[in-house]
């Protein structure tokens, strides 16, 4: 039994409650919608594969189909919180009478349980659950990242209500939300994208020398992982490491970096953006990096794009870039290192998923982007 199935079995009840429906999709990731306030609960559900977004807008529907559901693999359940969960979040949101959905999260070394917590239509904010220990770990750190970011004036960021131990090796860190029904999930607007870094990275602002910085010590750990994990053209990242750090070895400011900005860790609420999810936060990195990450992300998960076309995409985007950093392309080397970092000190090795990811953009888009200098150079 993994820990997630573990942590399910005391968690939640399931002989009785209210009746939810379980989606697993081919991944591995597992959601628990209420049917009680289901209009608000799908909006945990976010499939990024075509029949996924389909099963979500006609859920409604299919919910109700005993043999359409069977046949999508989706199961109609009693369920209910454990009473200590449930007393902890009564005390918090002071409400007896929520209403949950749930979303076991992504399989991974740092799975967790989500809870969006419900009353009459509204999402009062978000549990998350674990029994591991280096996971705890994150919720205390991010924990201290939310205060720190209020404390400089960003407030597009949530809340943490209560960050602690519910019993044994239960953790539990809740969070605050706007977020609404009607909360717009993925956005497309560059404006405000661009309005919340700007924001983002301005407030967080501190001067240092590069060397000091959490991305030098973080571009150290990748050249030291690259001589002990054999990665197809691990020249092409070393090469990227050197450029970075001479680019960046005379500059002086940097910036914080939220180190999953995604459309599915953020949303739009009264015309402003705000993230969440900030788990793997960094204090001291180059500036707007977070954007990169975003666009990526969308492209290759989202939009199903090929290399070519996240790269000649990029292209067009270059001269709004640069009205906010001034090496567009230098500064995209240094997210894709940034996120193969991530993954393999987070990991020790790539999974499939991010195998094909590292063979099919990243090491593409390395190259093409110094072909892209050499251009430059030439010219």
């Amino acid at each position: 039994m993994n820990h997630i199935n573990e942590l399910q079995n005391r968690l939640f009840d399931l002989k009785t409650g209210h009746t939810f429906y379980e989606i697993t999709n081919s991944v591995g990731q597992q959601w628990f919608i209420s049917k009680v306030c289901m209009s608000v609960s799908l909006g945990m559900f976010q499939p990024s594969t075509y029949k996924g977004k389909l099963i979500k807008l006609f859920f409604p529907c299919l919910s109700l189909i005993g043999h359409v559901r069977n046949r999508l693999g989706i199961r109609k359940i009693q369920l209910k919180l454990n009473q200590s969960l449930q007393n902890l979040i009564s005390n918090i949101f002071h409400n007896d009478a929520f209403d949950y959905s749930i979303f076991c999260g992504s399989p991974g070394v740092h799975r967790k349980i989500t809870i969006q917590i419900i009353s009459e239509k509204k999402i009062l904010g978000y549990c998350k659950v674990t029994n591991q220990e280096e996971i705890e770990k994150i919720f205390e750190n991010e924990h201290k990242i939310l205060n720190y970011l209020h404390s400089i004036g960003i407030d597009q960021v949530p809340e943490c209500l209560f960050c602690g131990l519910l019993q044994d090796d239960i953790y539990v860190f809740i969070q605050s939300t706007v977020k609404t029904s009607k909360s717009i999930l993925h956005c497309k607007n560059e404006v405000l994208l661009w309005s919340f870094l700007e924001d983002f990275n301005t407030k967080s602002s501190v001067k240092c020398d590069f060397k000091e910085t959490d991305y030098y010590r973080d571009m150290d750990e990748l050249t030291s992982l690259l001589s002990s994990c054999k990665l197809d053209r691990s020249d092409v990242l070393l090469q990227a490491i050197g450029e970075v750090k001479i680019y960046f070895a005379d500059k002086k400011t940097f910036s914080s970096y939220h180190g999953d900005f995604t459309p599915w860790n953020t949303f739009i609420e009264d015309n402003k953006l705000f993230a969440f999810d900030l788990e793997y936060f960094k204090k001291t990195y180059p500036p707007f990096l977070d954007y990169f990450h975003y666009y990526t992300q969308t492209a290759f998960y989202d939009s199903k794009w090929n290399n070519s076309r996240i790269y000649e995409t990029f292209l067009t985007k270059v001269s709004e870039i640069k009205n906010y950093i001034d090496n567009p392309q230098l500064y995209y080397k240094a997210y894709i290192l940034a996120i193969i970092h991530f993954y393999l000190f987070r990991d020790g090795q790539f999974n499939p998923i991010i195998t094909r990811q590292y063979n099919r953009i990243w090491i593409d888009l390395l190259i093409r982007l110094n072909n892209e200098d050499n251009k430059q150079n030439i010219g």
